[in-house]
């Protein structure tokens, strides 16, 4: 269930709020980028878009949970609403939100910068074959 409490380590890479076919195109730009050969590199970097994709989530939540926030602070009265920070934050409720929110935006930047250098490995290991 906690795939469902903030959306950083869902299986479904798309969620609610998000459109499939804004990431499709987001994902097809790194294709383009990268131009992998074969499965194994075109596995990276599904993996290197699925990760930045998260990161701009990441981004989206933390932004939205200071507005929340500023709103809140300057009316004096909460909201309830299914946006996605009002959900993180509604389901991780604890003074340590933004805290949980770094440690999964730093996750996600190590499994982006091993999985970038996993590409870089596997590409240049077919030059030296």
């Amino acid at each position: 269930m906690n795939a469902l409490k903030h959306g950083l380590t869902a299986e479904q890479v798309v969620l609610f709020d998000e459109d499939v076919e804004e990431f499709q195109r987001f994902f097809r730009q790194w294709v383009r980028a990268f131009k992998p050969k074969g499965f194994i590199e075109h596995q990276l970097v599904e993996r290197i878009a699925i990760c930045a994709w998260r990161l701009r989530r990441v981004y989206r939540i933390e932004t939205q949970f200071f507005g929340k926030y500023r709103t809140e602070w300057t009316n004096g009265a909460a909201r309830l609403s299914n946006e996605i920070d009002e959900v993180f934050f509604r389901l991780t409720a604890a003074d340590n939100t933004l805290a949980k929110l770094t440690r999964y935006e730093r996750h996600i930047e190590r499994t982006l910068r091993f999985t970038f250098h996993a590409f870089e490995h596997c590409q240049s290991k077919k030059v030296l074959d």
